[in-house]
This record gives C-alpha cells, sequence and structure tokens, in this order.
C-alpha cells in the first residue's frame, strides 16, 4: 500500500485528500480563471488569498492555503508569485499571477516521490522554454 506521507503527518486518519484528478483542459479553464479574478466565480479576495503566504517567517516552507509556494520547486521561467499543487501521483498545476502562465504536468508514477516531483518540473521548465 503506497500512502500519502505527508497528509498522514497532518492528519493519521484516513481522509479525502488525493490531489489532482481532472482534464489538462479542465484544469486549463481552473488556471485561465484563477489567473483572471475577475470575480466571476469567486470574490477576488478569496483567490488573492491563494497567491499569499500564510507561513511564518521563521518557517522555511512557504505555504498559501491550499497551495505549495517553494521556491525550489518553481519551474524556471515561472516568477517568485507562483503556487503549485503538486498531487500524490504524478500531477502538478503551476500558477504564476506575476507571468500570468500556467503549467499543468499530469504524469503517474510509482517510484520515488521527490525525483517524481523534479522530474515534473523538469517537464514544465521544457515546455515553458518553447514559449
Amino acid at each position: 500500500i503506497i500512502s500519502d506521507f505527508g497528509a498522514q503527518a497532518y492528519f493519521p486518519r484516513p481522509f479525502g485528500n488525493a490531489g489532482i484528478f481532472s482534464t489538462a483542459a479542465d484544469l486549463a479553464k481552473f488556471a485561465r480563471m484563477m489567473l483572471k479574478n475577475d470575480g466571476s466565480i469567486f470574490p477576488k479576495h478569496i483567490v488573492d488569498l491563494c497567491f499569499k503566504n500564510f507561513n511564518p517567517p521563521e518557517i522555511q516552507s512557504p505555504r498559501a492555503i491550499g497551495w505549495n509556494m517553494a521556491p525550489a520547486l518553481i519551474p524556471d521561467g515561472l516568477s517568485a508569485q507562483t503556487v503549485f499543487h503538486s498531487g500524490w501521483t504524478g500531477q502538478t498545476l503551476w500558477l504564476d499571477p506575476g507571468t500570468n502562465r500556467f503549467v499543468i504536468v499530469l504524469t503517474n508514477r510509482k517510484a520515488d516521490w521527490a525525483e517524481a516531483q523534479s522530474g515534473r518540473k523538469a517537464i514544465a521548465e521544457e515546455a515553458l522554454s518553447m514559449l
């Protein structure tokens, strides 16, 4: 059994935490809506909270509500304003309000989570280099 060790650290009992499950086309619609932030789906101030670091300065891993902001995992070509979610089984969605870009990488992994995460970052960097 493969388990989501990060989720277990926050809540050691089973619950509905499973990453990103959708199509690239639907995730692109979501990403455009988040970056546009015109209030048509969610109030602007709610979306703004998704791009704000809520961890205190002494915690070295910046996090927004529901999003990671770790600089080491932001692909080259995106700004420091980028937030992302990296799913346990191989998906990552990056949203960058600074450049108005988003990157979606949908993969499936069976091995080391950290290695897979850096691999998805490399795929995103390759895609961004072609723009």
